[in-house]
């Protein structure tokens, strides 16, 4: 079995009872080991910046990264 973690951003309700539908966008970075709770805190933090670089056409329902890079190809926030 296999174990994702999604976040919603920006939003502020309850969603309990809520069956979840959650869908692949776009690839921002692979599992990793961090050096101690700190770097794996600060994580989450990260990957949302990065999160909000990703733009998804309206109509198409395609995702592409805001910059010049290639659906799929990795982000990191610092780009």
């Amino acid at each position: 079995t296999s174990l994702r973690e999604a976040h919603v951003l920006d939003f502020d309700g309850d969603l309990s009872g809520q069956p979840p539908i959650v869908g692949f966008v776009v690839f921002l970075r692979p599992d990793r080991k961090y050096n101690g709770v700190e770097e794996l805190s600060e994580q989450p933090q990260h990957d949302c910046a990065a999160t909000r670089h990703v733009v998804v056409c309206p109509v198409t329902k395609q995702a592409r990264l805001a910059s010049t890079r290639q659906p799929g190809q990795m982000i990191s926030p610092a780009s």
